[in-house]
């Protein structure tokens, strides 16, 4: 009697220190799995940051790209008006009265500098342009070569999660 009472005293402790591991060990799976989740996460904000970048990069690239078709066409407006406003002045320096041509001189002189520093604010234009053109393009870049180790990161903690949770489901039963 002594001995069966010992018996299932060992046997009732066995079971249950066996359900405690069990108990710890689920509860270390789950902890687990809660580190693993914040990885995925961490790892989607660093692919989210990638294509923020790459997007970034593609409208400021397009914004400079429509920029230069504007300056463009504001520089051949330029030209063309200030080909139509120096032909008069052309004729009147061909002039015979040295009035008229003195006054010729000045109006080109004038009508040249004023041309001079319209070109300049469109060359102006043009450089910033290109500025957020360049900007776009490193943005790009810096874009992709982030993404791909983001991406690699990331497959990983999900793969390690899914482990996590394929283990925890095996604890349990």
């Amino acid at each position: 009697m002594v001995t069966l009472a010992v018996a299932t005293l060992a046997i009732v402790s066995l079971c249950f220190s066996a359900n405690a591991q069990k108990v710890d060990r689920i509860t270390q799976l789950e902890n687990k799995i809660k580190l693993a989740e914040e990885k995925v996460e961490k790892a989607e904000a660093k692919v989210n940051q990638a294509d923020s970048l790459i997007n970034v990069g593609k409208e400021l690239e397009k914004e400079g790209k429509q920029e230069i078709k504007e300056a463009q066409a504001d520089e051949k407006a330029l030209i063309k008006a200030f080909d139509n406003e120096i032909a008069p002045i052309e004729k009147q320096l061909k002039s015979k009265d040295r009035d008229d041509v003195t006054a010729a001189k000045n109006d080109k002189k004038a009508l040249e500098n004023k041309y001079k520093a319209d070109l300049k604010e469109i060359e102006t234009r043009y450089k910033a342009a290109d500025r957020k053109i360049q900007t776009g393009m490193k943005n790009i870049e810096k874009g992709k070569e982030k993404k791909g180790p983001a991406e690699d990161a990331l497959k990983e903690a999900q793969r390690s999660l899914k482990e996590l949770e394929k283990a925890l489901a095996k604890a349990s039963k």
